[in-house]
């Protein structure tokens, strides 16, 4: 079943996840069966060493396009989100952790359709978008293009090569990158999933948060090129490096605040760094050679 993906995983992962796709993926799934089978799924994860945001792209590579199917409108969004809290609550009880208890971090998503066109957002991406006081443009980005809302061409062609990929093979892609609150660090997991005919979804995933450090006082010498981050590990651009080369990057932690946003000026510009560039082709390199090699 599923196009031999069970030939790829463990036997008893692969059994539990066909019990969870057979229970949810049907036109009245009933609450219990689906709860117990995604706990099932969550007990198996956690005995195969499965990190969560590992664990949340295998259950949405495997369940989601079965599920957007037979449940394509809001009580498919509404369904596939209890399916991720039960598994998350299910893995971290079996570990025996407190977090089991815990609320879990929201998978703020939006779906695209095949000519990378926004069709939907679930209301975590509204509640995100609220708290970054854009809340009248939640709603406003479905029927635009997501490459309005890109900047930096590195980036572009970086997330226009990974939809290609995903489309052509029907396996996920996922990738790490920071997205900062005003008072903490937090790092995110994104993964993007094949929904058939050319649709995808994009979600992203609260992975590790930290206190935001004091940044450097506004006295401290700074040679930052204005307005220059990188799209990914969001570090500033420096031009330490001018007339001997490629520019420096910096950690934002790092320059004083008024260089990286100076008074007056709306808004950064934001592209890849050379390393997230260089890491990104990397990563989709390996993605082409394990498809090959499949």
């Amino acid at each position: 079943m599923h196009d031999g993906r069970s030939t790829r995983i463990p036997p008893d992962l692969a059994t539990a996840l066909d019990a969870l796709t057979y229970t949810a993926c049907v036109p009245n799934p009933r609450g219990g069966a689906v709860r117990v089978a995604a706990e099932a799924v969550g007990r198996v994860l956690h005995a195969g060493g499965y990190a969560p945001p590992q664990a949340r792209s295998l259950l949405a590579g495997w369940l989601l396009p079965a599920l957007d199917a037979v449940h394509p409108g809001p009580e498919g969004e509404w369904l596939w989100d209890r399916v991720l809290a039960r598994v998350a609550a299910a893995q971290a009880g079996a570990a025996g952790s407190p977090a089991a208890h815990e609320p879990r971090p929201p998978i703020v998503s939006y779906r695209l359709d095949a000519d990378d066109v926004v069709i939907r957002v679930n209301d975590a991406w509204r509640a995100a978008a609220a708290a970054g006081a854009a809340g009248a443009l939640a709603d406003a980005v479905v029927g635009t293009s997501l490459w309005t809302h890109v900047q930096g061409a590195r980036t572009r062609r970086v997330y226009a090569a990974v939809h290609a990929g995903v489309r052509r093979t029907g396996r996920p892609f996922t990738l790490q990158f920071r997205c900062d609150a005003p008072d903490e660090r937090r790092w995110m997991h994104l993964g993007v999933h094949a929904l058939g005919r050319g649709r995808l979804e994009v979600h992203s995933t609260l992975v590790h948060r930290a206190p935001r450090p004091a940044p450097a006082p506004d006295g401290a010498p700074s040679d930052v090129v204005a307005l220059r981050r990188c799209s990914l590990c969001l570090r500033v651009r420096t031009a330490a490096a001018r007339g001997r080369g490629r520019p420096d990057w910096r950690e934002v932690e790092d320059v004083p605040a008024s260089h990286v946003r100076p008074a007056g000026v709306a808004r950064p510009r934001y592209d890849l760094c050379r390393d997230c560039a260089a890491d990104s082709r990397a990563a989709l390199s390996r993605a082409a050679h394990a498809r090959a090699s499949a």
